[in-house]
């Protein structure tokens, strides 16, 4: 039997333990959802993270008890909580009962259920996949029996592993799901996941973890967005934000024209699969592989999902600009079927002229992030960037003069980074912002990461490598030889971190976060206000609202851990007993303390 109606579901994730004034899309989610559909199955979708925002936002804020967070961050207790059946303390059981109430479970043939992380943290991507398997388990206790998957690649490529196979040793099997994917689904994997006819196709790729069963879809490089995503949701009025509901009321009086833009979202889109840049630092660096659909395909896809509504896009490319004849004919295809459409995308600042900006501009898109590193020559070749400093001013200068917003990436503390070269680009970045040329950025300190050349040929960069760090995903210790040893690095790395964070010299944290949001420039443009006029938007920001206010601001818009209230994260941290907090994935950690990411 052919399975044809499928049920899917997002899971909550930062709504579990926060509420915030809009809603970010599961690319993952509607990248399945969007497969299925192309493969003869009917999908209906529900973003029940959305949901539960919408539902923080229309009552009186509700905190989970302490026994709910150690739930959703502890296995044993995660345990303790499926095989009781009363529960009159916790609010888990309405929560969950609430999500599933208006939804017909009983005609499908089939559950998806995806989730995703939406910070570095580690405890959020924790209670996420507890509760999955909490409304794994509901469904499976109340209504009739049906196959059940679980799926999330960036959850299981970043969750750690003895937490993983303490919960499928520890948790029975009747509150697993029929599997849990592990992979990236693509057009091919979509076509035998649900169809039990294909059963021995997933066997050979399967294997048995304590009580569950994981399904490995992709085992090598392949293309998997073959199929548009299907950006249509059951709870479609949960997803939409107007202005007006995430843009304060100080703002809106001095921008009025953003009072009657329409509810709208960014849907997440990628069309290109692999790196062709090579850059040392990078886990891409030795990674085989690039594909891309046409930019007559791309487009096709960008016009179907502008019929059923989507009008606004977040591209999750590495460089969009990868190859030029390429990117024009994107560009013009869009111009000449006069999508009326805006987006964003990563670029890189080697490829680009007046032409390629100006297509860009007129084909909808508003802003463009950089992988950007640092200024400095000597680094720039050392890091296998392929473009000098004086090439990265010239392209973002142009892009500036055709109202595409910049925003950079940049990352210090490289091995053998000398102060002068961080000043020079410190020095770049302040010149560039107070000439209105970059727009926003975000820092990063350096680490060796897995699939790096600094990992995989460290005496080509002169560092010897001393051990992984078990706590992260990331960070791997090392040494300069001859140079500076790893408690060095760490405290050169944290020094020069507070100065792009917390000293005050560039932009604070929380007006980064401003600048880095997606919702508020795309709502400016919506408003038909100029270049000239939004750049003005984000001055007035610290003229108009208080420290405070800005903060607040930022911690309810943002994509960081800033999205965290304090209250779940002081929660956490005693539940969990941290000693020390690590902001993000990239923060440089001394080496005997305890962290929680």
């Amino acid at each position: 039997m052919e399975k044809n109606n499928i049920l899917l579901l997002d899971v909550p994730n930062v709504s579990l333990v926060n509420k915030r004034l809009l809603n970010d899309i599961n690319a993952g989610g509607i990248a399945i959802a969007g497969s299925w559909d192309a493969n003869q199955y009917s999908v209906d979708h529900y973003d029940l993270n959305a949901k539960l925002n919408r539902y923080r936002q229309q009552i009186d804020n509700f905190e989970f008890s302490d026994e709910d967070f150690s739930v959703l961050l502890k296995v044993d207790k995660l345990n303790d909580y499926l095989i009781i059946d009363e529960h009159s303390e916790s609010y888990l059981p309405h929560l969950t009962n609430w999500l599933l109430q208006d939804i017909d479970v009983n005609s499908y043939d089939a559950i998806g259920i995806s989730f995703t992380r939406r910070s570095t943290a580690y405890w959020p991507l924790k209670m996420t996949f507890h509760f999955a398997i909490i409304l794994t388990s509901f469904l499976k206790r109340n209504f009739n029996e049906i196959e059940i998957f679980i799926g999330g690649n960036t959850v299981f490529g970043k969750i750690n592993k003895k937490h993983l196979e303490n919960l499928c040793m520890n948790i029975e099997e009747e509150h697993h799901p029929t599997s849990y994917i592990r992979g990236t689904i693509g057009h091919e994997e979509a076509k035998y996941l649900i169809d039990i006819r294909r059963s021995q196709y997933l066997e050979m790729t399967s294997y048995r973890l304590g009580h569950a069963t994981i399904r490995c879809l992709q085992t090598s490089f392949l293309f998997t967005h073959k199929s548009y995503p299907k950006p249509e949701f059951k709870n479609h009025s949960d997803i939409l934000v107007a202005p007006t509901d995430f843009i304060p009321k100080k703002l809106l009086e001095q921008y009025s024209k953003l009072k009657s833009v329409e509810p709208f979202q960014i849907y997440p889109y990628k069309f290109t699969d692999g790196c062709r840049s090579k850059c040392s630092f990078c886990a891409m660096a030795t990674i085989d592989g690039f594909a891309h659909l046409t930019p007559d395909e791309t487009v096709d896809h960008l016009e179907a999902m502008a019929n059923q509504g989507a009008k606004h896009f977040r591209f999750f490319n590495d460089q969009i600009n990868w190859k030029k004849s390429w990117l024009l004919e994107f560009c013009n295809e869009i111009i000449k079927r006069n999508l009326k459409i805006t987006w964003n995308d990563s670029a890189n600042l080697r490829l680009g002229n007046q032409e390629i900006y100006n297509a860009l501009s007129e084909a909808g898109c508003i802003s463009l992030w950089y992988g950007t590193e640092t200024i400095n020559d000597e680094i720039l070749k050392t890091i296998q960037k392929n473009v000098t400093g004086d090439r990265i001013k010239e392209n973002l200068t142009l892009a500036h003069e055709t109202g595409i917003w910049n925003r950079c990436n940049f990352i210090h503390n490289f091995p053998w980074e000398t102060s002068e070269q961080f000043q020079e680009l410190i020095n770049f970045i302040k010149d560039f912002t107070e000439r209105k040329i970059m727009n926003g950025y975000q820092d990063n300190v350096f680490c060796v990461q897995e699939g790096g050349e600094y990992l995989t040929y460290p005496s080509k960069y002169n560092i010897e490598i001393l051990e992984q760090d078990g706590i992260t995903w990331d960070t791997i210790k090392y040494n300069e030889r001859n140079g500076k040893q790893w408690k060095e690095i760490v405290f050169d790395g944290n020094e020069k971190q507070e100065i792009f964070r917390d000293r005050g010299i560039l932009f604070s944290a929380h007006e980064r976060e401003i600048r880095a949001n997606d919702f508020i420039l795309t709502a400016l443009h919506k408003a038909k206000y100029t270049f000239k006029e939004i750049i003005q938007f984000y001055d007035d920001i610290l003229t108009t609202l208080t420290e405070e206010e800005i903060q607040k601001w930022a911690q309810q818009i943002g994509n960081t851990t800033l999205q965290f209230s304090k209250t779940a994260q002081s929660k956490v941290k005693k539940i969990e007993n941290w000693d020390t907090i690590d902001k993000t994935s990239t923060y440089v950690l001394t080496p005997e303390a305890n962290y929680e990411k």
